[in-house]
Parts: structure tokens; C-alpha cells; sequence
């Protein structure tokens, strides 16, 4: 027997419901209805639920970042904080601002999105100064842009102070993402062991539960930089092959363009044996991703897609390819001070920049990265050494 509500109620109910549906959806990766619920519980909602529509709206925010859709994620993430700043929730609003930097870094808008972690991380503190648990979020995302910039020691204080909070916090993505945060630190650091140690932890946290899947994208990132950065490149080969990845897949936004993942492993191939398949599969590859990548307005994603396209241009012998690609490259990550994407590629990276210095190709910002990089070239000169010699050793056919 059908139970009589008055509308109002019936609406607010069926909101909630959107909602929770809205959120199951994302989860699942049913992104169309998870777009679908999602405007409809704000809809429904009545203007004053601030929490709960907030709620819809990181839903929301989280479905068009699936698509590619960064403007609008962008504005739903930041309407989410909006609606918990009216209704007294700034710990809410706080990761809502999070998202929202995360947003703009993917436009490669650094010192934007460096506002809104700063505003989220203020949000987070109590009475007296003393932070709440909520900034460890905020803290690790600050970490990773003073890590971008080459600021070490402010990006691994950063770091450890958000990784040590989101533990007291208990939210597992969270968790997982300071824990690709703390990764990055350690391998831009060349501190090889405890970035092991760091991504042995991360898995611990993916067997026993799942995370969103942009983080996962992220940690495999990180355990491939370490293993080509150590000369395991065979284990970097098995992930390949085990990953399920091709290089004509279609391509997914909410897993964060994860063959970009492949493309490095191909990369790498192809700086070892500059002929043969992994080089063809590899460009092809770089093009249809630096496609998606311009199509989403991922910035970001573009420097990155470019910088690998320089190197495998430069493995084929083509370095007018090489200096175009790493020229768009330079022009789009300059104007908010990109470093350790370039200068993580180590010492392939630094030959390309010292040729196109010798060439004049935006000479400041080159020579700065030069600098930057030139101490970890020494560092890195005995691992090349060992690199080169294993390359006496022809490539199996696997």
C-alpha cells in the first residue's frame, strides 16, 4: 500500500536517492547515468540541503572528469564547495576545493590550482591554529606542486605532514593518493628504496579495498618510473604485457589516459633498440593520445604526451621532430614554471635540451630547466653507465 507524502518530502526523498544512485553509478564507471542521477538529485533537492547537494555535485564533477569534461567538472566541484560553505561544512568544502585545483593543474594552471589547495588547507584548520585530519589532503596536494617546481624540501615536508594526517583520517583514496604523492618525492629524489617501500604500502591499500581508478593510473606511473630509473626494464615489459593495454584501445578519461603508461614502456623499448616495433607502436600511440589529450583541454597531459614524443623522435634519428614536439612542449608548460616533467627524464631529456639550447629554443626557460637537471645527471651518470653496458646484450624476442 502506497504510503502518502506530501510533494515536498516525496522530493527531498527522491533526491537522496538520486543521489546515492548517482554515486553507485561513478563508482561502477556507468558514467552517462551517473551524470543522469546526478542532475537530477539537484533537481530535486531544495536550495537550503547544502550537504547533500554538494554531495550530487562531487558526483557530478567526478562523471564529467570521466568524459573529459574539465570545465564542467571544474564547475560542479567547485559549486560542491559553494553549497558546503553555506551550510557550515567547511571540512566538506575543503576537498571539494581540492578537486578543483586538481581541475585546474589538468589545464596546467599551477598557480591557480595552488590558490585553491591554499583555501582548502585554510578551511582545515580549527581553533588555535590546529589543523584537523582534512589537510592532509590539501597539504599533499600543495606537496606535489612544490615538487613540480623543484622546491625538494617543501614538497616532502608537505608530503609527510599530509600523508601522516590523511592517515589519521582513514579515507583510502585519499590515503592512496598521498601515497603516489609521497612516491613522486622519493623518485624525483632518486630515493629508489623508499619509493619501493611507499608503493609496496600503496598495494597493500589496493588489495584490500578498491580506489578511484585516476590514482591507480598514478601509482602505476610511479612504479614504472622507478623500474626503467633502476634498469629493470624487463619488469617494465611484463607490465605491459599483463596490463591489458593496446595501442588502439579506446581511450579513458577517468582512468586518466592510463596508456599513457604504455606509451612510456614503449618509449623506453625504443630507446634501446631505435628500430622495430615498439618505436612504430609508440608514436602511434603518442599521436592518438596527444589527440585525446588537446580534445579534453588536459594541458597538463599534453607537456607529458609531448615530452615522450621528443624522446622516441629523437630514438628514431628524427630531431626535427623531436625539437618540434619539445618546443610545443616548452611553450605550454612555461608560463607556470613546469620542471621535474621535463628534468624526471634524466639524462635522453638533457642532451634534447642542450641541443635546443644550442638551437635558441626559449633559451631562459631551457637553461633554467639545464640547471636544474645538471646535478642530477651526475648522480644518475653511474646507473647510465651500467644501462649502456646491458645494452651489449641484444633485446630477446618477448
Amino acid at each position: 500500500e502506497d504510503v502518502l507524502l506530501p510533494t515536498d518530502e516525496k522530493r527531498l526523498i527522491s533526491g537522496y536517492i538520486a543521489t546515492v544512485r548517482a554515486h553507485y553509478a561513478l563508482t561502477n564507471e556507468e558514467i552517462p547515468r551517473a551524470i543522469q542521477q546526478a542532475q537530477e538529485a539537484l533537481r530535486l533537492l531544495p536550495g537550503d540541503r547544502y550537504f547533500t547537494r554538494g554531495t550530487a555535485a562531487v558526483a557530478l564533477g567526478g562523471a564529467y572528469w570521466a568524459i573529459g569534461d574539465r570545465s564542467s567538472a571544474e564547475q560542479a566541484f567547485a559549486e560542491c564547495a559553494t553549497n558546503a560553505l553555506k551550510g557550515g561544512y567547511p571540512l566538506r568544502a575543503s576537498s571539494a576545493l581540492c578537486y578543483v585545483g586538481m581541475q585546474r593543474a589538468k589545464q596546467a594552471k599551477l598557480l591557480k590550482a595552488q590558490e585553491a589547495y591554499r583555501k582548502a588547507l585554510a578551511l582545515s584548520q580549527g581553533p588555535g591554529g590546529k589543523y584537523f585530519p582534512n589537510a592532509g589532503y590539501p597539504l599533499v596536494k600543495l606537496g606535489e606542486l612544490a615538487c613540480e617546481w623543484n622546491d625538494m624540501e617543501q614538497a616532502r615536508r608537505n608530503v609527510e605532514r599530509g600523508l601522516n594526517y590523511c592517515l589519521q583520517l582513514g579515507h583510502v583514496d585519499l590515503l592512496a593518493e598521498a601515497h603516489v604523492a609521497r612516491a613522486r618525492v622519493q623518485l624525483a629524489q632518486r630515493d629508489f628504496a623508499g619509493a619501493e617501500e611507499t608503493l609496496q604500502r600503496a598495494d597493500q591499500l589496493l588489495r584490500e579495498t578498491n580506489v578511484d581508478p585516476w590514482t591507480v593510473c598514478w601509482l602505476d606511473d610511479c612504479r614504472l618510473r622507478l623500474w626503467l630509473s633502476t634498469g629493470r626494464q624487463e619488469e617494465a615489459i611484463s607490465w605491459a604485457e599483463m596490463s591489458g593495454l593496446r595501442v588502439d584501445d579506446q581511450f579513458n578519461y577517468q582512468h586518466d589516459l592510463e596508456h599513457t603508461n604504455l606509451a612510456r614502456v614503449l618509449v623506453a623499448q625504443a630507446m634501446r633498440q631505435p628500430r622495430g616495433t615498439p618505436l612504430d607502436e609508440a608514436l602511434h600511440l603518442l599521436d592518438r593520445l596527444l589527440a585525446a589529450a588537446e580534445a579534453a583541454g588536459w594541458i597538463h597531459e599534453e607537456i607529458k604526451i609531448l615530452v615522450l614524443q621528443s624522446l622516441a623522435r629523437q630514438a628514431r634519428g628524427d630531431r626535427e621532430g623531436a625539437f618540434r614536439a619539445l618546443a610545443q612542449a616548452l611553450a605550454l608548460a612555461e608560463p607556470d614554471g613546469y620542471v621535474r616533467i621535463f628534468i624526471n627524464e634524466g639524462s635522453p631529456m638533457g642532451e634534447l635540451l642542450r641541443q635546443a639550447s644550442a638551437r635558441g629554443i626559449n633559451p631562459d626557460y631551457v637553461n633554467r630547466l639545464l640547471a636544474a637537471l645538471e646535478p642530477e645527471m651526475a648522480d644518475e651518470l653511474p646507473l647510465t653507465q651500467s644501462a649502456s653496458a646491458a645494452l651489449i646484450e641484444p633485446l630477446s624476442e618477448r
